[in-house]
């Protein structure tokens, strides 16, 4: 994180490179949720995946995608980059005429939208799995759902979700479709500063991945009635 620190980059681009410096190893890799990235920077899900495809093109970080497993990352610095602001457009590589590999090789032709486009739907915008919802307002796919709680549970001492049943796919899939993107990161900031959701009640119980299916459950913990729950 030093390196990033040293860096001359525009605020968002910082603080995006500065998130993913916290989440990776020694090595500089790691492999956080877009939804996690969101909530650390403060920003949308669309802002982060257009500020990750500059970071790529200007040689600071390196994504390849996985499928149904998202993106995994490697930070590395360039200290010698011209800043953001002023530098030369990277090869420049319009959305509609990228590169089109669709397996294996290095990360460097992004799949994801970048933010200036990301609001005009586009079939050639990030390959979506079969689960995601690509009418509307934007939305998460199941692997993400499952990426972020997973993210979330092993901070917070709560049962991680390993197993994606039929039931747990048809249930997440119904509430991606309910749910923005707001009211997840909502919901999962709210697990994680609530005692009761996280353990200290007097059954020692935990919220895990099935309660927040349910719709009512989820309603519940957006509209923050377990926020100052305690043990009796």
């Amino acid at each position: 994180m030093t390196e990033v620190w040293a860096l001359q980059l525009p605020d968002s681009q910082k603080i995006v490179l500065l998130a993913l410096a916290d989440c990776a190893n020694d090595e500089g890799h790691c492999w956080p949720s877009m939804l996690a990235l969101a909530r650390k920077c403060s920003k949308g899900q669309r802002t982060v995946q257009g500020v990750i495809k500059t970071l790529v093109d200007a040689g600071h970080v390196t994504r390849r995608e996985v499928a149904g497993r998202g993106c995994e990352y490697w930070v590395h610095p360039r200290k010698d980059c011209t800043p953001a602001e002023d530098a030369p457009p990277q090869p420049s590589r319009p959305a509609g005429t990228a590169p089109r590999n669709r397996r294996g090789g290095p990360p460097q032709p992004l799949r994801d939208t970048p933010a200036a486009a990301a609001d005009k739907p586009s079939k050639n915008h990030q390959e979506p799995s079969k689960d995601s919802q690509p009418d509307g307002d934007p939305t998460l796919s199941i692997s993400e759902i499952v990426e972020a709680w997973n993210d979330l549970a092993s901070r917070c001492q709560l049962a991680t979700a390993v197993k994606l049943t039929d039931e747990r796919k048809r249930k997440a899939a119904l509430q991606a479709k309910r749910f923005s993107i707001d009211d997840w990161l909502a919901v999962f900031r709210r697990i994680e500063q609530s005692p009761f959701l996280r353990g200290t009640n007097d059954r020692g119980w935990r919220c895990d991945f099935d309660f927040i299916l349910s719709p009512s459950n989820f309603v519940k913990i957006l509209e923050g009635k377990y926020d100052r729950q305690q043990a009796n």
